[in-house]
């Protein structure tokens, strides 16, 4: 069961009491998604995000472009596995980018049980409670930077390893 005190150990709302976290806990409606399900897809416009509650995601990203209707295929580089363990959540960049497509496909790998926040509840939320919106948009981008600093260290060792091929 989703509680304040699960709630206290995500990351993206560090710092709020137990008070904000039942506002919070207020707006997450839990969903179950089955083993291969897939929760979402990479270059949709997304407007929700998810916490991992229960269960295992694979994160994955295409490596060539689509041109078939399947969700993923054998070009996609899995990228982590998350576990309800990990504290995980994603697609929060969809809370603040109306227009911003998911950057990588999320499937569960066994039968998951997640909490999803809606933009739109999220947003009437962070604007009726100005301490909660500005503590978890704080978190996101904090969040957010140590992702881009680790985006920035595997592409920098991609292009010299590419760098040292295209040499030889």
């Amino acid at each position: 069961m989703l509680d304040e005190k699960f709630l206290k150990k995500i990351p993206i709302f560090k710092g709020l009491d137990y008070d904000k976290l039942g506002k919070v806990r207020a707006i997450i409606k839990e969903k179950t998604f089955e083993a291969g399900e897939l929760i979402i897809q990479d270059g949709t416009i997304g407007d929700r995000m998810y916490i991992l509650l229960d269960g295992e995601v694979e994160v994955s990203k295409p490596l060539v472009l689509k041109v078939a209707s399947s969700p993923t295929d054998a070009h996609d580089k899995s990228l982590t596995r998350l576990s309800s363990k990990d504290f995980a959540f994603f697609g929060e960049v969809s809370l603040f980018h109306p227009e911003g497509k998911r950057s990588a496909n999320v499937i569960a790998v066994k039968k998951s049980r997640l909490g999803e926040m809606e933009r739109e509840t999220f947003l009437h939320l962070a604007e009726s409670d100005k301490e909660i919106g500005y503590t978890i948009l704080r978190n996101v981008v904090e969040v957010l930077s140590t992702r881009l600093d680790k985006a920035n260290q595997d592409i920098l060792k991609l292009a010299t390893a590419l760098s040292l091929v295209l040499e030889r």
